[in-house]
């Protein structure tokens, strides 16, 4: 558990930056742009009265109930915003469906003492704004009858090739009946094709929510005209200790007149305190020349929901470059030159570099310039690989780095980019780990 905004923000801007594009920061505008996250609709359920344990008798204790799952249900199948969305999901019924604006709702019963909902949005979100707004909305409109006491450990994982994050808050409500003790899952998939967002209000069935929502948005489909497909997608695990704590989403597009354009997309959670989360949702788009050389960035930063920063870069001549954007409302402007006569290095050619001159080459370290405007908007920072003593980056891939004045290890792949980043700030440790890919860089 941290209390500190700037682990997060320094992690994120320090870790990510070495990890896909030149830095982390919520959507910005630019290729497949992303709003900042929707106001959510919420549903507010007090604990289930009388909800059954598995040999139909209420559950013993808390801890009991949240041991209870539900077996494998049929399939039913979905056709959403007349059949904009088409989808199944397992449930014990037929699940019913009604639009809204901007997003529809979709109730699922499965067998339980209440029903799964969750929420097909027609725009993108983000993470952790979804999150939170789902959050704040459901004690919003309890109107102080619930209190959130504690959180469980966070899940994530990969449906199709986008990142869904499970989260599971232990709450305490004032019903008629008295104060009761309840659990409130979430997931939220932020396909930008089909933006998914569900919540359970009952305790237990976490492996059964997980199920039948990663099932339900492996399935959705929309009948809109299809996105332009990135020629290489990843996506890394972010960790705390042993504990999944986010991801980061990292796509690379073939652009027009030779560029390639790159795509981050970074969300972490973290504890603030016993009851509080911070979230950060990070967006980073990099666009490249054919002779690698950065000629923009565009770059955005959200806690809560709540943008903090955005900051435009653009090339004036080979090593000169302009900033523009606000950070905690102030205005930022200004102009830099690198070291580098040619400019700014890509992604790709970062990773060209490292895999020629260290995986495949002799050389012992590789210094270059990259920018992180997460972390110092207004000019470069240098970085480094290196190789460790006695260490084989052609066999491994195994390196040190440094940003600035951090330092860690990773582990590369054959072509060059990480696959494995570990950073320390103080006691904390981080890791952000590469669980699926696919295509060609």
């Amino acid at each position: 558990m941290t209390d500190s905004k700037s682990f997060s923000k320094r992690t994120c801007a320090i870790l990510l930056a070495m990890v896909g594009t030149s830095g982390c920061a919520p959507r910005a505008a630019g290729p497949n742009a992303a709003p900042n996250a929707q106001p959510m609709p919420v549903a507010y359920g007090a604990p289930a009265p009388g909800a059954m344990g598995p040999n139909g008798a209420p559950p013993a204790s808390f801890e009991a109930a949240l041991g209870r799952e539900a077996p494998p249900l049929a399939k039913s199948p979905l056709v959403i915003a007349d059949g904009r969305f088409k989808g199944e999901v397992e449930a014990a019924g037929p699940p019913q469906i009604q639009g809204g604006q901007g997003f529809a709702t979709v109730t699922v019963p499965i067998g339980t003492g209440y029903p799964v909902q969750c929420f097909v949005y027609e725009r993108p979100l983000d993470t952790g704004g979804a999150l939170q707004g789902a959050l704040r909305g459901v004690t919003e409109q309890s109107k102080g009858k619930i209190q959130i006491r504690g959180y469980m450990p966070l899940r994530v994982a990969v449906v199709g090739d986008v990142p869904a994050v499970y989260l599971s808050a232990v709450y305490e409500a004032q019903t008629a009946q008295g104060s009761g003790t309840g659990q409130l899952k979430l997931m939220i998939h932020p396909d930008p094709r089909v933006p998914l967002v569900c919540m359970h209000d009952e305790v237990g069935y976490q492996d059964t929510f997980q199920r039948i929502t990663s099932g339900l948005a492996g399935s959705l489909l929309s009948s809109g005209p299809p996105d332009h497909e990135p020629r290489f997608l990843e996506v890394h695990i972010a960790r705390l200790g042993d504990t999944p704590v986010g991801f980061m989403k990292h796509a690379v597009f073939d652009s027009e007149a030779g560029r390639t354009v790159d795509e981050t997309v970074t969300s972490l959670i973290l504890a603030r305190t016993q009851s509080e989360l911070m979230v950060d949702d990070e967006s980073e788009t990099e666009i490249s020349d054919k002779q690698g050389r950065v000629v923009e960035v565009i770059s955005a930063h959200a806690i809560g929901g709540e943008l903090e920063t955005e900051v435009s870069l653009k090339r004036e001549g080979p090593n000169k470059y302009s900033y523009r954007g606000k950070k905690a409302g102030k205005d930022l402007s200004g102009n830099f030159k690198t070291k580098d006569p040619k400019g700014l290095p890509s992604e790709k050619l970062i990773a060209s570099m490292a895999k020629k001159k260290l995986i495949e080459g002799k050389a012992s370290e590789l210094k270059l310039e990259r920018y992180a405007a997460g972390d110092k908007p207004d000019g470069p920072v240098e970085f480094s690989y290196r190789k460790d003593a006695g260490g084989d980056a052609s066999k491994e891939g195994k390196l040190g780095w440094t940003l600035g004045d951090m330092k860690g290890t990773c582990e590369l792949d054959e072509q060059g980019r990480p696959k494995r980043m570990d950073l320390s700030i103080g006691s904390q440790q981080i890791t952000l780990e590469r669980a699926f890919s696919r295509g060609a860089p």
